[in-house]
């Protein structure tokens, strides 16, 4: 049994009923409503465009954004594991020179 939500949204005056999973309602209305803004805006920069292309565009720059992100984001885990890995191997090092101080 599905615990999905009817929503509608709006996107370039048209409603839509959208089948949404329970919890999930305002992520989608943020959704969309990101969807119809960047769609207005690339009807607004250029030539008369199509509601169609319009949304395609909007939604390519919408996903060419997050996957910048996605990078961005992989980039600096990257970096985050080789900081951990040189610090490990430093502290590894301290303890062994300890060690032999020990002795």
């Amino acid at each position: 049994m599905s615990n999905d939500k009817p929503i509608t949204i709006t996107i370039l005056d048209n409603e839509y009923r959208i089948a949404c999973p329970a919890g999930e309602e305002n992520a989608l209305r943020q959704s969309a409503t990101l969807l119809n803004q960047r769609i207005h805006e690339v009807r607004n920069k250029g030539k008369v465009i199509s509601p169609e292309r319009a949304a395609v565009m909007a939604a390519l720059n919408i996903i060419s954004e997050f996957y910048s992100e996605l990078r961005d984001r992989d980039q600096q885990n990257e970096r985050i594991d080789n900081t951990l890995r040189n610090l490990h191997e430093r502290v590894e090092e301290a303890i062994h020179s300890a060690k032999q101080l020990e002795l």
